[in-house]
């Protein structure tokens, strides 16, 4: 396991590269090695977050925004106790940047707001165990910007903690061998309650509003929707036309990574795109005429391939 210090520098980087999620996912980790651990990664953090450079600032803060959400409570109670940096923030004023202009400026406040929310914040996420916690990207909530749209749902839109138990019932249900392709989205569906159409290739949602999984046969088995062995880069030869599964939606950003900005409005449940490039690894990104979206996570599937 890499040091807290370590991660931290590499993570708040004098660069314009957004942080890693797998930097952060470290660091959420380390967070649950006590109170001594929480304390020393504050105090380095604060000493970050009042650095000259306003993308390490804003790198800074970001960091504290994803440990308070998916780190140990220690964490956020160290912040509780001493958040002076991040108040000061909430007004910083730097110099205009000459190609910039006042972005990075208003990045930092906006981020150092979205610090002081997250610290206080008394929603909790469920600790992971075993091979469902061993890559988890940026969170997000409307106040950070990560897959989707709510504390309880990562990378797609989920609603409320329902879904986490949902998320958690189908992981259980499907084989190791096929890890990388569990926890499909869940959350009552936004239409009228119909009866479940397992006989589907990917499941469908119940009279009872929750997410029914496929099939072993036809699901838990099938391995092309996210795994190729000839696919070790972003170019793809196949043109295939992706629907959105989750219940409100995906969202849409500029880079195949969970910190880019985004490039527009989310894609809507049911939306069809058609696949011009992928990126395959712990995470299976698409891109389309729009930008770039996440089809699955090693937790939940987001979109699927269209079944002819």
């Amino acid at each position: 396991m890499a040091s807290s210090r370590s991660l931290i520098f590499k993570a708040t980087a004098d660069n314009h590269s957004p942080v890693e999620g797998t930097v952060l996912h470290s660091l959420s980790q380390n967070t649950r090695l006590g109170v001594a651990e929480c304390e020393m990664m504050k105090q380095l953090l604060d000493k970050r977050i009042r650095k000259t450079s306003p993308d390490v600032k804003y790198k800074a803060l970001r960091t504290v925004v994803y440990l308070s959400e998916n780190g140990a409570p220690e964490f956020r109670m160290q912040w509780q106790r001493d958040n002076g940096a991040l108040r000061e923030h909430t007004l910083f004023k730097g110099t205009k940047d000459p190609l910039r202009g006042e972005t990075p400026n208003v990045r930092v406040r906006e981020e150092a707001k979205k610090a002081m929310k997250a610290i206080f914040s008394t929603s909790t996420k469920p600790k992971s165990t075993g091979l469902e916690g061993k890559i988890t990207s940026v969170g997000s909530t409307n106040a950070s910007t990560g897959f989707g749209n709510t504390s309880s749902s990562p990378f797609g839109n989920g609603t409320d903690n329902s879904f986490a138990a949902q998320s958690q019932a189908m992981f259980s249900s499907i084989t190791s061998s096929i890890i990388s392709t569990v926890k499909g989205a869940g959350g009552p569906s936004t239409a009228a309650p119909t009866a479940p159409n397992t006989s589907s290739k990917y499941g469908g949602y119940g009279s009872d509003g929750k997410f029914v999984p496929a099939t072993s046969k036809n699901f838990a088995l099938t391995s092309t929707p996210f795994e190729s062995s000839s696919t070790t880069g972003y170019k793809s030869s196949r043109k295939e036309v992706w629907s959105v599964v989750v219940p409100n939606g995906v969202n849409v950003r500029v880079k195949p990574t969970v910190v880019a900005d985004k490039s527009g409005p989310n894609l809507k449940f049911g939306e069809e795109v058609i696949m011009i490039e992928q990126k395959v690894g712990p995470e299976h990104w698409i891109k389309h005429h729009r930008g770039w979206s996440c089809a699955r996570t090693p937790q939940k599937v987001l979109m699927q391939p269209k079944v002819h």
